[in-house]
């Protein structure tokens, strides 16, 4: 039976877990779009969030007990074992990626002298510990640090205010709405989450429609805010900075509090360990479906010592660390799994569903016609 977890459990963990990218948001990085353009951007990812969903709730309204991937190893063989490996290596990518961005935050943001061999041995053995505990137990602690977010967002945003500089918010003179369709795809392209939903179905119980908007709707706001206090507190010296929200949070000054930062760095790591927790457990289960029920704990340990091997090179080259975010900021993967694959396993479902039910149309008419025949 399939461990679930309760809807606002998945809202909040699926909130955690997009907040770590919105972390990390850089006018220098990406499509290198700023002021308004930005921000109406992010109204207008609610839309596309709620349009690239659409494939993963038809997927649950015509099988919530299965998630994608063994919807697509029921629908087909060699091919659903080939999607199954696509969305093993993109959860997998993504934890490394995600210890990637933590290993870069530390050792240049926080402890520039520190060893990164250090970092990388301390976070893995937490995030092996915390994804075996389970699903549940990683939702749980989710709640947890959604809480500590609050409280550490609150403060960075209250302390902010008085910073504001709305001359900031500058207006492009041309090609506004080509700078917003730009930045709109950049988020949808680094929202990893939108898989997590395809892949987490049967472990939801709830009102999955209600929980997808409620995360959209948070998440949107949230942004909004971020980008807002960014583009306004710190100006075009954000653009300078590759981590400007960590930089917002080392000016603001709240109360008895000197600085921020420290807060924000206690948070920024529990997040970055719930985020690949939960995309080792994700990558874990997606190869576990291809194999016997007695190869599946070596197949957990097997994910596990490849998380720690993929991770050395991206935390140790800066070209390979960044070929990783132009990967996907690509929107390529996000595109093929959220929306392609999705929509083929429906249509599949359908055609299959179609076929059997005329069989037993025909069986049931050719039996008919039998009795009749004997009747008479």
């Amino acid at each position: 039976m399939q461990k679930q977890i309760s809807v606002w459990q998945f809202v909040l963990l699926l909130y955690i877990c997009r907040i770590f990218s919105t972390m990390t948001y850089a006018p220098a990085m990406g499509v290198g779009s700023g002021g308004v353009s930005v921000l109406i951007s992010w109204v207008l990812s609610l839309g596309i969030g709620i349009l690239v969903l659409l494939p993963a709730l038809w997927l649950h309204s015509m099988s919530g007990d299965k998630n994608v991937v063994m919807l697509s190893l029921s629908v087909w063989r060699r091919l659903g074992v080939g999607i199954a490996l696509c969305y093993f290596v993109y959860t997998m990518m993504t934890a490394v990626s995600t210890f990637a961005h933590f290993e870069f935050f530390m050792t240049n943001a926080i402890f520039p002298q520190s060893s990164t061999l250090f970092f990388i041995i301390t976070m893995w053995i937490a995030a092996v510990y915390a994804s075996s505990m389970g699903l549940e137990a990683i939702a749980r602690t989710g709640a947890v640090v959604f809480a500590a977010f609050l409280v550490s967002f609150g403060f960075i945003v209250f302390a902010s205010l008085g910073q504001v500089d709305l001359v900031e918010l500058k207006l492009p003179l041309d090609n506004i709405w080509k700078e917003v369709g730009a930045s709109a795809y950049e988020a949808f392209s680094r929202n990893a989450e939108f898989v997590v939903v395809l892949l987490l179905l049967p472990h939801i119980k709830g009102n999955l429609k209600k929980g997808v908007l409620a995360f959209l709707c948070m998440l949107v706001v949230t942004s909004e805010i971020i980008a807002f206090l960014i583009l306004t507190v710190l100006g075009d010296y954000s653009a300078t900075q590759t981590l400007p929200y960590y930089t917002l949070s080392s000016a603001a000054e709240f109360s008895i509090f000197q600085r921020l930062d420290a807060l924000h760095m206690t948070v920024w790591v529990a997040i970055a360990l719930v985020k690949i927790a939960l995309y080792l457990f994700l990558s874990v289960e997606c190869l576990q479906m291809l194999f016997p029920e007695k190869h599946k704990k070596a197949v957990s340990v097997g994910c596990c010592l490849l998380l720690f091997v993929l991770v050395l090179p991206f935390c140790y080259s800066r070209t390979a660390f960044d070929g990783l975010f132009r990967a996907f900021s690509s929107g390529i993967p996000s595109i093929l799994l959220v929306i392609v694959f999705p929509l083929l396993i429906g249509a599949a479902m359908k055609i299959k569903k179609g076929r059997a039910e005329h069989e037993t149309t025909k069986h049931t008419s050719v039996g008919a016609a039998s009795a009749a025949d004997l009747r008479n």
